[in-house]
């Protein structure tokens, strides 16, 4: 029953899910829904529709279960190093943070889960600032589909370049973003 702290079966929880469950090594239960109802395609490239769900129950299960659970898989260290987010904050900062390449998004979600932010805005936010860098990557992978390498490069070459200036500035961007939300 819920709180006896016995472990979790996968093989029961993915018969009653009707999907696959695997077990991670820290203990944590996946489940893989495969959705069929809409269909995605860039230039004849099949994508698959649940992308970007995975931060949507990132954000609504730190909302839901707080800190205390969060902290079972993210360091307390990372997480006091976003202290400074919160719905005060500002959408176009957090919108900055899912634009930046390189930044842990999947961290940033759950962050954001816990300041306390609308789900209607952090659906916004973290969607359109995905944007530039998953349609930088889909160009990519469809001239890689079509053969055409030398444009593939260049974008590859480009997104290192946004990787490796993003990763220099890191540092700088951060205490920007605090100086920002203590005006």
């Amino acid at each position: 029953g819920s709180g006896s702290g016995g472990k979790l079966d996968e093989g029961k929880i993915g018969t009653a899910a009707g999907s696959k469950a695997t077990t991670t090594p820290d203990g944590v239960i996946r489940l893989a829904w495969a959705r069929t109802d809409v269909a995605v395609t860039v230039d004849g490239m099949a994508f698959k529709p649940a992308a970007g769900l995975g931060s949507w129950a990132a954000f609504e299960i730190a909302d839901i279960l707080g800190r205390p659970f969060v902290e079972r898989f993210i360091r307390k260290d990372i997480l006091d190093k976003f202290n400074f987010l919160s719905t005060n904050t500002g959408e176009v900062i957090c919108f900055l943070l899912f634009l930046l390449p390189g930044f842990p998004k999947d961290i940033l979600c759950y962050v954001l889960g816990l300041t306390g932010m609308k789900l209607s805005i952090f659906l916004i936010v973290s969607t359109l600032g995905r944007m530039p860098g998953t349609y930088l990557l889909t160009i990519q992978g469809v001239s890689i589909r079509k053969q055409d390498y030398p444009t593939a490069a260049i974008i590859a070459v480009l997104c290192a370049v946004l990787l490796f200036v993003g990763y220099l500035c890191k540092d700088r961007f951060v205490h920007w973003l605090r100086t920002i939300r203590h005006e």
